[in-house]
Protein backbone atom coordinates (compact mmCIF):
# COMPACT_ATOMS: atom_id res chain seq x y z
CA UNK A 1 0.00 0.00 0.00
CA UNK A 2 1.29 3.39 -0.69
CA UNK A 3 -0.66 4.81 2.61
CA UNK A 4 1.32 5.25 6.12
CA UNK A 5 -0.41 1.55 7.69
CA UNK A 6 0.38 0.21 11.45
CA UNK A 7 -0.50 -2.98 12.80
CA UNK A 8 0.02 -4.41 15.91
CA UNK A 9 -0.25 -8.19 17.06
CA UNK A 10 0.82 -9.90 20.41
CA UNK A 11 4.16 -11.44 19.19
CA UNK A 12 5.17 -8.25 15.87
CA UNK A 13 4.56 -5.30 14.60
CA UNK A 14 4.24 -4.20 11.33
CA UNK A 15 4.78 -0.78 9.65
CA UNK A 16 4.76 0.82 6.20
CA UNK A 17 5.81 4.56 5.81
CA UNK A 18 5.89 6.89 2.80
CA UNK A 19 9.68 8.27 2.02
CA UNK A 20 9.44 11.94 1.04
CA UNK A 21 12.16 11.39 -2.25
CA UNK A 22 15.03 13.33 -1.13
CA UNK A 23 15.12 14.32 2.37
CA UNK A 24 16.19 12.17 5.61
CA UNK A 25 13.08 10.71 7.47
CA UNK A 26 12.58 9.60 10.36
CA UNK A 27 10.30 6.57 11.39
CA UNK A 28 8.89 6.49 15.27
CA UNK A 29 7.15 3.42 16.18
CA UNK A 30 6.80 2.22 20.01
CA UNK A 31 9.37 0.05 20.07
CA UNK A 32 12.43 1.21 17.68
CA UNK A 33 12.87 4.62 15.95
CA UNK A 34 14.52 4.88 12.23
CA UNK A 35 16.34 7.43 10.67
CA UNK A 36 16.99 6.89 6.83
CA UNK A 37 19.73 9.62 4.96
CA UNK A 38 18.62 11.91 1.89
CA UNK A 39 20.78 9.80 -0.50
CA UNK A 40 18.52 6.46 0.17
CA UNK A 41 15.61 7.95 -0.23
CA UNK A 42 15.76 9.48 -3.70
CA UNK A 43 14.79 6.26 -5.24
CA UNK A 44 12.49 4.57 -2.46
CA UNK A 45 8.53 3.59 -2.81
CA UNK A 46 8.18 3.35 1.00
CA UNK A 47 9.53 1.55 3.91
CA UNK A 48 8.22 -1.58 5.11
CA UNK A 49 9.09 -3.01 8.97
CA UNK A 50 8.47 -6.15 11.24
CA UNK A 51 9.09 -5.54 14.52
CA UNK A 52 9.56 -8.75 15.80
CA UNK A 53 8.42 -8.25 20.37
CA UNK A 54 10.07 -11.60 20.85
CA UNK A 55 13.44 -13.54 19.98
CA UNK A 56 12.69 -16.87 19.86
CA UNK A 57 12.19 -17.27 16.45
CA UNK A 58 15.88 -16.12 16.33
CA UNK A 59 18.65 -18.26 18.01
CA UNK A 60 20.13 -16.07 20.53
CA UNK A 61 23.47 -16.92 22.57
CA UNK A 62 22.92 -17.67 26.25
CA UNK A 63 23.49 -14.82 28.86
CA UNK A 64 22.59 -12.66 26.09
CA UNK A 65 19.64 -9.91 26.20
CA UNK A 66 17.95 -8.52 23.28
CA UNK A 67 16.29 -5.65 22.23
CA UNK A 68 13.11 -5.96 20.54
CA UNK A 69 14.01 -6.86 16.94
CA UNK A 70 13.40 -4.45 13.10
CA UNK A 71 13.11 -6.25 10.16
CA UNK A 72 14.16 -3.24 7.96
CA UNK A 73 13.85 -2.60 4.07
CA UNK A 74 13.30 -0.22 1.68
CA UNK A 75 10.47 -0.44 -0.98
CA UNK A 76 12.20 -0.38 -4.62
CA UNK A 77 15.76 -0.29 -2.96
CA UNK A 78 18.11 -3.00 -2.35
CA UNK A 79 20.61 -1.69 0.16
CA UNK A 80 23.52 -3.85 0.84
CA UNK A 81 26.46 -1.26 2.01
CA UNK A 82 25.51 2.41 1.37
CA UNK A 83 28.05 5.02 1.87
CA UNK A 84 25.35 6.80 4.42
CA UNK A 85 23.97 4.55 7.61
CA UNK A 86 20.74 3.97 9.14
CA UNK A 87 20.56 4.65 11.93
CA UNK A 88 17.75 2.62 14.31
CA UNK A 89 17.44 3.52 18.10
CA UNK A 90 15.68 0.76 20.17
CA UNK A 91 13.14 1.61 23.48
CA UNK A 92 14.40 0.15 26.69
CA UNK A 93 17.88 0.30 25.98
CA UNK A 94 18.93 3.70 27.10
CA UNK A 95 20.82 2.17 29.73
CA UNK A 96 22.96 0.11 28.10
CA UNK A 97 26.49 0.81 27.72
CA UNK A 98 30.37 -1.27 27.60
CA UNK A 99 31.56 -1.65 30.97
CA UNK A 100 33.47 -4.39 33.14
CA UNK A 101 30.47 -7.04 32.93
CA UNK A 102 28.98 -6.38 30.03
CA UNK A 103 29.15 -5.53 26.22
CA UNK A 104 26.49 -3.86 23.70
CA UNK A 105 26.62 -4.62 20.17
CA UNK A 106 24.45 -3.88 17.21
CA UNK A 107 24.19 -7.23 15.07
CA UNK A 108 21.90 -8.30 12.04
CA UNK A 109 20.55 -11.61 11.27
CA UNK A 110 22.71 -13.40 8.74
CA UNK A 111 22.13 -16.16 5.82
CA UNK A 112 23.92 -18.25 8.02
CA UNK A 113 21.11 -17.74 10.58
CA UNK A 114 23.50 -16.19 12.61
CA UNK A 115 23.90 -12.75 14.81
CA UNK A 116 26.62 -10.71 13.04
CA UNK A 117 27.89 -7.63 13.17
CA UNK A 118 29.50 -6.81 9.73
CA UNK A 119 28.73 -3.48 8.60
CA UNK A 120 26.92 -2.13 11.51
CA UNK A 121 28.32 -0.51 14.75
CA UNK A 122 27.06 0.61 18.12
CA UNK A 123 27.57 4.50 19.38
CA UNK A 124 26.17 6.29 22.21
CA UNK A 125 22.82 4.18 22.35
CA UNK A 126 22.20 4.41 18.98
CA UNK A 127 22.54 1.42 15.95
CA UNK A 128 24.03 2.33 13.00
CA UNK A 129 24.00 -0.21 9.64
CA UNK A 130 24.74 0.16 6.15
CA UNK A 131 22.58 -2.48 5.17
CA UNK A 132 18.86 -3.44 5.13
CA UNK A 133 17.76 -6.20 7.18
CA UNK A 134 16.66 -7.75 10.79
CA UNK A 135 18.36 -5.76 13.73
CA UNK A 136 19.03 -5.45 17.19
CA UNK A 137 20.83 -4.93 19.69
CA UNK A 138 22.70 -7.56 21.64
CA UNK A 139 23.87 -6.93 25.72
CA UNK A 140 26.28 -9.97 26.58
CA UNK A 141 27.18 -10.65 29.65
CA UNK A 142 31.69 -10.14 29.85
CA UNK A 143 32.50 -13.77 31.41
CA UNK A 144 35.45 -14.35 29.70
CA UNK A 145 39.05 -12.26 29.05
CA UNK A 146 39.11 -10.21 26.04
CA UNK A 147 41.72 -12.98 24.62
CA UNK A 148 39.80 -15.81 25.90
CA UNK A 149 36.51 -14.25 24.27
CA UNK A 150 38.22 -13.71 21.17
CA UNK A 151 39.30 -17.19 20.86
CA UNK A 152 36.44 -18.36 22.03
CA UNK A 153 34.32 -16.61 18.90
CA UNK A 154 36.91 -17.44 16.54
CA UNK A 155 36.81 -21.17 17.26
CA UNK A 156 33.04 -20.88 16.99
CA UNK A 157 32.69 -19.31 13.70
CA UNK A 158 35.43 -21.50 12.19
CA UNK A 159 33.18 -24.12 13.08
CA UNK A 160 29.93 -22.89 11.87
CA UNK A 161 31.30 -22.46 9.11
CA UNK A 162 32.54 -25.62 8.37
CA UNK A 163 28.70 -26.66 9.07
CA UNK A 164 27.26 -24.72 6.83
CA UNK A 165 29.64 -25.79 3.99
CA UNK A 166 28.47 -29.59 4.77
CA UNK A 167 24.81 -29.16 4.86
CA UNK A 168 25.21 -26.71 1.81
CA UNK A 169 26.26 -29.85 -0.24
CA UNK A 170 24.16 -32.01 1.73
CA UNK A 171 21.02 -29.85 0.38
CA UNK A 172 22.74 -29.71 -3.16
CA UNK A 173 23.51 -33.53 -3.52
CA UNK A 174 19.79 -34.41 -2.22
CA UNK A 175 18.31 -31.22 -4.30
CA UNK A 176 19.88 -32.78 -7.82
CA UNK A 177 19.16 -36.75 -6.94
CA UNK A 178 15.21 -35.92 -6.25
CA UNK A 179 15.03 -33.84 -9.15
CA UNK A 180 16.81 -36.58 -11.57
CA UNK A 181 14.24 -38.91 -9.66
CA UNK A 182 11.25 -36.80 -10.06
CA UNK A 183 12.36 -36.67 -13.70
CA UNK A 184 12.93 -40.28 -14.68
CA UNK A 185 9.57 -41.04 -12.60
CA UNK A 186 7.59 -39.03 -14.53
CA UNK A 187 8.98 -40.22 -17.99
CA UNK A 188 8.12 -43.67 -16.79
CA UNK A 189 4.70 -42.44 -16.37
CA UNK A 190 4.71 -40.77 -19.65
CA UNK A 191 5.88 -43.65 -21.92
CA UNK A 192 4.56 -46.31 -20.18
CA UNK A 193 0.97 -46.62 -21.37
CA UNK A 194 -0.42 -48.92 -18.75
CA UNK A 195 0.81 -46.94 -16.49
CA UNK A 196 -0.40 -43.33 -17.71
CA UNK A 197 -4.11 -44.49 -18.47
CA UNK A 198 -4.23 -45.42 -14.42
CA UNK A 199 -5.93 -42.53 -12.12
CA UNK A 200 -3.17 -42.84 -9.58
CA UNK A 201 -0.56 -42.44 -12.00
CA UNK A 202 -2.09 -39.31 -13.38
CA UNK A 203 -1.94 -37.42 -9.99
CA UNK A 204 1.45 -38.92 -9.16
CA UNK A 205 2.66 -37.30 -12.92
CA UNK A 206 1.07 -33.84 -11.64
CA UNK A 207 3.36 -34.31 -8.22
CA UNK A 208 6.37 -34.74 -9.68
CA UNK A 209 6.06 -32.13 -11.77
CA UNK A 210 5.35 -29.74 -8.66
CA UNK A 211 8.34 -31.62 -7.26
CA UNK A 212 10.97 -30.20 -10.04
CA UNK A 213 9.52 -27.09 -9.95
CA UNK A 214 10.08 -27.18 -6.20
CA UNK A 215 13.58 -28.93 -6.05
CA UNK A 216 14.80 -26.31 -8.93
CA UNK A 217 13.95 -23.24 -6.82
CA UNK A 218 16.06 -24.70 -4.27
CA UNK A 219 18.95 -24.68 -6.26
CA UNK A 220 18.65 -21.58 -8.04
CA UNK A 221 18.24 -20.28 -5.08
CA UNK A 222 21.17 -21.98 -3.58
CA UNK A 223 24.04 -22.17 -6.32
CA UNK A 224 23.10 -18.73 -7.87
CA UNK A 225 22.16 -16.31 -4.91
CA UNK A 226 20.35 -14.01 -6.73
CA UNK A 227 18.46 -10.78 -5.27
CA UNK A 228 16.28 -8.34 -6.47
CA UNK A 229 13.57 -9.01 -8.73
CA UNK A 230 14.86 -12.50 -9.87
CA UNK A 231 15.10 -13.57 -6.17
CA UNK A 232 11.60 -12.33 -5.51
CA UNK A 233 10.68 -14.60 -8.53
CA UNK A 234 12.36 -17.84 -6.64
CA UNK A 235 10.15 -17.24 -3.60
CA UNK A 236 7.01 -17.24 -5.57
CA UNK A 237 7.96 -20.37 -7.38
CA UNK A 238 9.22 -21.78 -4.36
CA UNK A 239 5.64 -20.47 -2.61
CA UNK A 240 3.63 -22.13 -5.69
CA UNK A 241 5.36 -25.27 -5.85
CA UNK A 242 5.29 -26.42 -1.90
CA UNK A 243 1.32 -25.17 -1.91
CA UNK A 244 1.22 -28.09 -5.14
CA UNK A 245 2.94 -30.41 -3.49
CA UNK A 246 1.20 -30.83 -0.67
CA UNK A 247 -1.77 -30.15 -2.00
CA UNK A 248 -1.08 -33.60 -4.43
CA UNK A 249 -0.64 -35.55 -1.18
CA UNK A 250 -3.95 -33.76 0.03
CA UNK A 251 -5.69 -35.14 -4.02
CA UNK A 252 -4.22 -38.46 -3.62
CA UNK A 253 -5.78 -39.02 -0.05
CA UNK A 254 -9.10 -37.93 -1.27
CA UNK A 255 -8.73 -40.47 -4.38
CA UNK A 256 -7.90 -43.19 -1.91
CA UNK A 257 -11.04 -42.80 0.40
CA UNK A 258 -13.21 -42.33 -2.26
CA UNK A 259 -12.35 -45.48 -4.08
CA UNK A 260 -11.97 -47.88 -0.87
CA UNK A 261 -14.43 -45.88 1.43
CA UNK A 262 -17.18 -43.89 -0.83
CA UNK A 263 -17.46 -45.28 -4.04
CA UNK A 264 -15.87 -48.72 -3.94
CA UNK A 265 -14.08 -50.10 -7.56
CA UNK A 266 -15.76 -46.67 -9.37
CA UNK A 267 -14.45 -45.08 -11.61
CA UNK A 268 -14.20 -41.20 -10.59
CA UNK A 269 -14.60 -38.85 -13.60
CA UNK A 270 -12.40 -36.24 -14.96
CA UNK A 271 -9.99 -36.99 -12.41
CA UNK A 272 -6.68 -35.30 -14.01
CA UNK A 273 -9.19 -32.10 -14.48
CA UNK A 274 -10.01 -32.33 -10.71
CA UNK A 275 -6.57 -32.80 -9.31
CA UNK A 276 -4.88 -30.32 -12.04
CA UNK A 277 -7.52 -27.84 -10.50
CA UNK A 278 -6.42 -28.72 -6.81
CA UNK A 279 -2.89 -29.39 -6.97
CA UNK A 280 -1.81 -26.10 -9.72
CA UNK A 281 -5.16 -24.04 -9.42
CA UNK A 282 -5.68 -23.69 -5.83
CA UNK A 283 -1.76 -22.81 -5.04
CA UNK A 284 -1.97 -20.49 -8.12
CA UNK A 285 -4.61 -18.62 -6.65
CA UNK A 286 -3.18 -18.04 -3.01
CA UNK A 287 0.32 -16.78 -4.92
CA UNK A 288 -1.97 -14.99 -6.91
CA UNK A 289 -3.40 -12.79 -4.52
CA UNK A 290 -0.29 -12.93 -1.94
CA UNK A 291 1.17 -10.85 -5.43
CA UNK A 292 -1.68 -8.93 -5.88
CA UNK A 293 -2.58 -7.81 -2.51
CA UNK A 294 1.20 -6.63 -1.40
CA UNK A 295 2.73 -5.94 -5.00
CA UNK A 296 5.20 -8.91 -4.15
CA UNK A 297 6.88 -7.43 -0.69
CA UNK A 298 5.73 -10.25 1.00
CA UNK A 299 8.51 -12.12 -1.22
CA UNK A 300 12.19 -11.72 0.15
CA UNK A 301 14.39 -10.26 -2.52
CA UNK A 302 17.50 -11.34 -0.02
CA UNK A 303 16.05 -14.77 0.91
CA UNK A 304 14.44 -15.80 -2.16
CA UNK A 305 11.66 -16.88 0.21
CA UNK A 306 8.34 -15.92 2.08
CA UNK A 307 8.70 -12.36 4.52
CA UNK A 308 8.61 -14.10 7.82
CA UNK A 309 5.88 -13.76 10.03
CA UNK A 310 3.34 -13.98 6.81
CA UNK A 311 5.36 -17.32 5.74
CA UNK A 312 3.56 -19.11 9.01
CA UNK A 313 0.13 -18.00 7.98
CA UNK A 314 0.16 -19.01 3.65
CA UNK A 315 2.97 -21.70 3.96
CA UNK A 316 3.62 -23.44 7.49
CA UNK A 317 -0.11 -23.36 8.99
CA UNK A 318 -1.42 -25.15 5.44
CA UNK A 319 1.00 -27.32 5.24
CA UNK A 320 0.67 -28.40 8.58
CA UNK A 321 -3.18 -28.60 7.93
CA UNK A 322 -2.63 -30.70 4.78
CA UNK A 323 -0.27 -33.91 6.38
CA UNK A 324 -2.88 -33.58 9.87
CA UNK A 325 -6.19 -34.16 7.63
CA UNK A 326 -4.04 -36.54 5.46
CA UNK A 327 -3.51 -38.36 8.66
CA UNK A 328 -7.01 -38.55 9.36
CA UNK A 329 -8.07 -39.68 6.19
CA UNK A 330 -5.52 -42.45 5.77
CA UNK A 331 -6.90 -43.20 9.61
CA UNK A 332 -10.27 -43.81 8.38
CA UNK A 333 -9.49 -45.55 5.45
CA UNK A 334 -7.62 -48.05 7.15
CA UNK A 335 -10.29 -48.52 9.65
CA UNK A 336 -12.77 -49.26 7.20
CA UNK A 337 -10.34 -52.00 5.73
CA UNK A 338 -9.38 -53.74 8.44
CA UNK A 339 -10.46 -57.07 8.71
CA UNK A 340 -11.78 -56.73 5.36
CA UNK A 341 -10.54 -59.99 3.11
CA UNK A 342 -10.07 -58.99 -0.75
CA UNK A 343 -12.79 -60.54 -2.83
CA UNK A 344 -11.32 -62.63 -6.15
CA UNK A 345 -11.13 -60.25 -9.11
CA UNK A 346 -11.28 -56.80 -6.90
CA UNK A 347 -7.27 -55.89 -8.35
CA UNK A 348 -8.63 -52.14 -8.07
CA UNK A 349 -8.95 -52.33 -4.47
CA UNK A 350 -6.00 -54.56 -3.96
CA UNK A 351 -3.99 -51.82 -5.86
CA UNK A 352 -5.84 -48.59 -4.12
CA UNK A 353 -4.53 -50.64 -0.58
CA UNK A 354 -0.94 -50.95 -1.77
CA UNK A 355 -1.38 -46.93 -2.67
CA UNK A 356 -2.70 -45.87 0.27
CA UNK A 357 0.36 -47.86 1.75
CA UNK A 358 2.97 -46.17 0.42
CA UNK A 359 1.10 -42.19 0.34
CA UNK A 360 0.76 -43.22 4.09
CA UNK A 361 4.77 -43.80 4.28
CA UNK A 362 5.28 -40.68 2.20
CA UNK A 363 2.64 -38.43 4.71
CA UNK A 364 4.93 -39.51 7.46
CA UNK A 365 8.08 -38.62 6.20
CA UNK A 366 6.67 -35.30 5.25
CA UNK A 367 5.61 -35.13 8.63
CA UNK A 368 8.54 -35.58 10.82
CA UNK A 369 10.46 -33.41 8.06
CA UNK A 370 7.81 -30.73 9.12
CA UNK A 371 7.99 -30.71 12.53
CA UNK A 372 11.73 -31.22 12.64
CA UNK A 373 12.15 -28.08 10.44
CA UNK A 374 10.53 -26.28 13.64
CA UNK A 375 13.55 -26.89 15.83
CA UNK A 376 16.17 -26.88 12.94
CA UNK A 377 17.79 -23.56 14.58
CA UNK A 378 19.07 -25.80 17.80
CA UNK A 379 20.73 -28.79 16.77
CA UNK A 380 22.49 -29.95 13.76
CA UNK A 381 21.14 -33.32 13.95
CA UNK A 382 17.71 -31.94 13.14
CA UNK A 383 19.07 -29.84 10.29
CA UNK A 384 20.36 -32.86 8.48
CA UNK A 385 17.22 -35.18 9.29
CA UNK A 386 15.35 -32.17 7.90
CA UNK A 387 17.30 -31.84 4.76
CA UNK A 388 17.08 -35.68 4.18
CA UNK A 389 13.09 -35.84 4.72
CA UNK A 390 12.55 -33.09 2.73
CA UNK A 391 15.51 -33.14 0.31
CA UNK A 392 15.18 -36.58 -0.80
CA UNK A 393 11.39 -36.31 -1.43
CA UNK A 394 11.75 -37.13 -5.12
CA UNK A 395 14.12 -40.29 -3.86
CA UNK A 396 11.00 -41.49 -1.76
CA UNK A 397 8.64 -40.93 -4.62
CA UNK A 398 10.59 -42.87 -7.15
CA UNK A 399 11.04 -45.95 -5.01
CA UNK A 400 7.72 -46.12 -3.14
CA UNK A 401 5.48 -46.07 -6.65
CA UNK A 402 8.09 -47.15 -8.96
CA UNK A 403 10.86 -48.88 -8.34
CA UNK A 404 9.58 -50.78 -5.33
CA UNK A 405 6.04 -51.26 -7.06
CA UNK A 406 5.14 -54.17 -8.24
CA UNK A 407 2.45 -52.62 -10.57
CA UNK A 408 5.28 -50.22 -11.81
CA UNK A 409 7.94 -53.51 -12.71
CA UNK A 410 4.98 -55.02 -14.11
CA UNK A 411 3.89 -52.90 -16.43
CA UNK A 412 7.46 -51.78 -17.74
CA UNK A 413 7.83 -55.54 -18.58
CA UNK A 414 5.10 -55.53 -20.82
CA UNK A 415 6.35 -52.55 -22.51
Amino acid sequence: SDDDVSISTANVDIVTRKLERGKETEIRTNLTDVTIPASLTTRANGSFMVIYKTAKLFHTPRDTTTASISDFNIKGLEVTESEEEIALKFSGVEGWHDNATHTVKCVYWSEERMWSEYGCRWEEGTCYCNHTTAFTALLSFRGLSTSDEDSSNTTTSSQTEDTNVYLYWLEIVCFSLSIVCSIGFLSTIIFIRGLRCLQSFKIHGILACALITFYSSYLLQAVLSPTGTPCRIIAILVHWSTLGVFMAMLVEAVTVYLAIVVVFNSHISHVVLKATAGIVGVPSLVVAICVGVSRGTLYSDETCLLVAPYSVFLQSIPVLAVILLNTFIFGRVLVRTIGQKLERGTLDRAQYLAQLKMAFTLNSIFGVGYLTGLFTDYSVILQVVFILCNGLTGVYIACLFAIFNPLTRKSVKKS
